[in-house]
Parts: C-alpha cells; sequence; structure tokens
C-alpha cells in the first residue's frame, strides 16, 4: 500500500504548487474569457434593441386619414398571419399620453406586460427586463417622442385630410406618443451557459491531466536527486574514497554535489588520521610493552649455577621507569579527549600574557631542577588577553617543553610578545628555537600525531603529541597557530585576541 506523501516534500510541494497555480490561472483566465464574451453579447444585444427601436421611431407616423400606423406593424401583421410562431417574434406596444395603447405587436399577449414609463425628452432610451404572460424573459427599450404628421405626397390637396390630421400640433403634449419594443434574451443566455459549461468541464479535464502531466515532469525532474541518494547510499564507511559523480548534474545541485564531494574529502582524511593514530598508538605500546615481557621473563628464568642472580631492585626500577612512561602516554591522551570536550566549559578571564609566561619559564625551571638556561622572555606591549588561563597554560607548557627539548645545544629560546601590526587587535606570541634535523618538508608532518624526527624517536620523555595537544586548545580558544622556519629556527605563532579598552573599563 502505498504511504500518504510527506508534507515536507519537495516533490509533493512542487506537485501541489504548480498544479494550483495552473488551476487558478486557467480559473481566472475562463472568468476573463466568459466576462468579456457576455460583454460583447450584452453590447451587441443592447445595440440591436435600440436600433429597432430608432428606426420603429422613425416609421410611426400620423397619416392623413387621422390614422397613426407604422411600415414595420404591417410588415409584423403579415408576418404574423403566416405563422405565429414566437421563435423570432418582435414585440412593441405603441401608446398615447395617456398610456392607451395605440398599437401593439400581434405576437403580445398582454400589453401590461410591458410597462408605460413615459419620457419627458425627446430621444432618451430606457432600458430593462419584463416578464411576459408566458414565462419569457425580455429584455426592453422605451422612448417618447412628440407624432409627426404624415408628408404631402405632390399634388395632393391639404383638403383631402381629416380633421385630426389638419388641426394636429406636433408640440402639444396630447401628441405625444410613448414606444417600448423587446426582444427574447434567451438565445444569449443559452450561448452564455453553454459557453460556462463548456469552460467549466475543459477547466476540470485540464486540472487533472495537468496534475498528471505535473507529477510525471517532477518526478522525471528529480531522478538526479534519486540517483545522487543512491550514490550516496553506496558509499560504505570502507569506501570514503569514492565521491559523486559531478558530470550531468543539473546546475542547481551542482554546488551541493561539489559541497559534498569535499565533506567526503574531509572526513576520509580525517578517518584517516584516526587510523594512523590507532596505529601510532599501537606503535608507541609495543616498545614500552615489549620490554615488559622482557624484564618479566628475564625474572622468571633461573640463575645458572654459580652464576649472580640478578637484582629484583634493578628490574623494580626498571618496571617502574616503563610504567611511568606509559602513564604519560596515558595523560597526553586524555588531554587531547578532553579538549574535544571542553567546548562548552571554557572559563574566560582577563590574562596578562607577559606574567603567564614567566610562570611557564618558572615551572620549566622547577621541573628540571634549576634554572633552565636560554630561555628568554621579550614581552614589548602591556599585553592583556581574554582567555582560560588553564588551557593557556597548557599551551604554554606545551611549547616550551617542546622549544627546550629540541633546540640546539648551547642555543637560546627566545619568547617574543608584541601587538599585531594590523590595527592593534590582537596580541602575536613567537616562540623560537634553534634546530639541527628539521627541514622545510617536515614542516607538513609537524601536526601530525606521533611524528618525530629519527633523532628523536629514542627519547621516552616525548611521544610526537605536543603541537597536538596545542592546536586542540587553540581551537577552543580562537587562537590562530602557525609554524614555519625562519633558517635555522623554528618558529610556532600565537595570535591571541586582545582585550579593548572599553571591556576593561566594564570589566
Amino acid at each position: 500500500m502505498m504511504g500518504v506523501p510527506d508534507s515536507n516534500s519537495i516533490r509533493r510541494q512542487l506537485q501541489v504548487s504548480v498544479t494550483v497555480a495552473m488551476a487558478v490561472l486557467f480559473v481566472v483566465g475562463s472568468l476573463g474569457v466568459y466576462h468579456y464574451v457576455r460583454f460583447i453579447e450584452e453590447k451587441e444585444f443592447t445595440e440591436s434593441i435600440e436600433r429597432f427601436l430608432r428606426e420603429s421611431v422613425g416609421e410611426v407616423e400620423l397619416e392623413m386619414s387621422g390614422v397613426v400606423d407604422a411600415g414595420f406593424h404591417e410588415l409584423a401583421l403579415n408576418r404574423f398571419a403566416e405563422s405565429n410562431d414566437t421563435d423570432d417574434a418582435l414585440y412593441y406596444v405603441l401608446r398615447d399620453h395617456r398610456g392607451a395603447v395605440i398599437f401593439q405587436s400581434p405576437w403580445l399577449k398582454d400589453e401590461s406586460k410591458l410597462p408605460f414609463r413615459p419620457e419627458t425628452r425627446d430621444g432618451v432610451i430606457r432600458f430593462g427586463r419584463s416578464n411576459l404572460s408566458d414565462g419569457e424573459t425580455v429584455r426592453t427599450a422605451s422612448t417618447s417622442w412628440q407624432l409627426p404628421v404624415e408628408d404631402l405626397d405632390p399634388g395632393e390637396s391639404p383638403t383631402a385630410a381629416s380633421d385630426r390630421a389638419r388641426n394636429h400640433d406636433p408640440s402639444a403634449p396630447e401628441n405625444r406618443v410613448h414606444m417600448t419594443v423587446a426582444t427574447s434574451d434567451e438565445s444569449m443566455r443559452d450561448m452564455l451557459l453553454i459557453l460556462a459549461i463548456a469552460l467549466s468541464t475543459n477547466g476540470i479535464l485540464i486540472t487533472v491531466v495537468t496534475a498528471f502531466l505535473v507529477i510525471f515532469l517532477v518526478g522525471r525532474a528529480c531522478r538526479p536527486i534519486e540517483a545522487l541518494s543512491a550514490s550516496c547510499a553506496r558509499i560504505e564507511p570502507d569506501r570514503l574514497s569514492a565521491r559523486l559523480p559531478e558530470s550531468e548534474v543539473p546546475n542547481e545541485l551542482a554546488p551541493l554535489v561539489a559541497q559534498f564531494n569535499s565533506l567526503l574529502a574531509r572526513v576520509e582524511q580525517a578517518f584517516l588520521r584516526e587510523r594512523r593514530f590507532s596505529v601510532d598508538i599501537a606503535h608507541e605500546l609495543r616498545t614500552p610493552v615489549a620490554e615488559l615481557r622482557s624484564l618479566a621473563e628475564v625474572a622468571l628464568v633461573p640463575a645458572a649455577e654459580g652464576g649472580e642472580e640478578e637484582n629484583p631492585r634493578e628490574i623494580y626500577l626498571e618496571t617502574a621507569a616503563i610504567g611511568e612512561r606509559i602513564g604519560r602516554l596515558i595523560d597526553v591522551l586524555s588531554k587531547l579527549h578532553r579538549s574535544e570536550q571542553l567546548s562548552q566549559a571554557i572559563d574566560y578571564r582577563e590574562v596578562n600574557l607577559g606574567e603567564s609566561l614567566a610562570e611557564a619559564v618558572a615551572s620549566l625551571d622547577c621541573r628540571s631542577g634549576g634554572e633552565v638556561p636560554g630561555v628568554r622572555v621579550e614581552c614589548h606591549t602591556d599585553a592583556r588577553v581574554s582567555i582560560d588561563p588553564a588551557l593557556f597554560r597548557g599551551i604554554l607548557d606545551n611549547l616550551l617543553n617542546n622549544a627546550v627539548s629540541y633546540a640546539r645545544s648551547g642555543s637560546e629560546v627566545r619568547c617574543v610578545v608584541e601587538e599585531s601590526g594590523s590595527g592593534g587587535d590582537s596580541i602575536v606570541l613567537e616562540i623560537r628555537n634553534s634546530t639541527d634535523g628539521l627541514k622545510s618538508e617536515d614542516l607538513h608532518y609537524v601536526r601530525e600525531p606521533f611524528w618525530r624526527k629519527d633523532a628523536a624517536r629514542s627519547d621516552s620523555n616525548h611521544f610526537g603529541l605536543g603541537l597536538c595537544s596545542v592546536e586542540a586548545y587553540a581551537r577552543l580558544l580562537n587562537i590562530v597557530v602557525g609554524i614555519e622556519l625562519d633558517g635555522d629556527e623554528f618558529v610556532v605563532t600565537l595570535r591571541i585576541p586582545k582585550i579593548s579598552q572599553e571591556s576593561r573599563l566594564l570589566a
């Protein structure tokens, strides 16, 4: 059974939106067409009634015999005599100034259905509606005018005219007549009804066809998305080198595919680093574990006759030293792990960088059992920064310990503190130490965990994790770490945000 489409689906939103938009456009267009056709038909219908009324008025006159007549009335009588069919019937009624009927259409059974509305001004036409006695709806047009007298024919004597014709005053109120004409609008209404039904039926059919067409077209347009989804599903943790195909991808999806491939590349590098990290940990632990195993095997071997037995104290001392080394490695790894969990627990405080640096150097002296020669601190500014003291102290301890341990014998370690040259909005700390074996191509590997030059591999006090710890802490504190070789000096640069004068006053 097909499930209900998710309301959050882009495909469904497109289908519904486009279908509704097309339906609305068709409804608006159909209403426009209907009202336009209705307007044109109404206009033509009204003009035809008005034209018939004006033509009829022009034919009405008082004959010399004293009878009011019109040519159209005679034609209507003859036509009615031939057929009384009302399909094309013309309805009209002529009244005098009192409303009495002078003559009317032979098809009109009840003249009262065409109301008497006299007009005092000539040429003014009134339009309206009326229902005949048989229920037929008609449109009406009425007007009033002064009844004219028939013109005499050439050679005709005025004495032949009746008294009414001779005494007729066209301007007298009693000689004012009123005429109403009417015609059925049933054919127009039927035509408009058929048009409305046709537009509605077409609208329903077009909406249904549009809905299916939109479903097909949107589904076809979404095929690249489905293909990308299938490609993403095929990427397994052990196949992170795979990439989404960037060719034949729609322009709208190209940035997304490029960013996803970039993300895959970063994830792949992260996995590779983790794997190398695990291998390096195993490598670092292999040596002390092998040493412990060797000591245990030596202790278990009985001494030869007459030979000197192994002193247990020496074995215990060596075992303790190996255990201390393993413990230090575990401590460093624990600090690296904790640095990833401290983003929500950073305690920012105002710290004097020069004082913190001096304390770190003093602590280094104490750990070494006396003054460490060759460490010089140069502070050229009132270096106050907002920072977590504990994390920053960890950065200083690691950098100073590495600098002193790997510096060339008899050389000097310099720590320089100064303001940044670009606006003075940050403090720059440089720690420089001379080096023998480090080369420019080694800078790429210095940041890698457990990396050390071969000359330092035998040093059990270092694991190659110093810069890893520094960069982990620096990311939390928004400190930019830079490393470079300046001649024969290895330089580590820390760029630390400075406290503004306004912040000091508020504090």
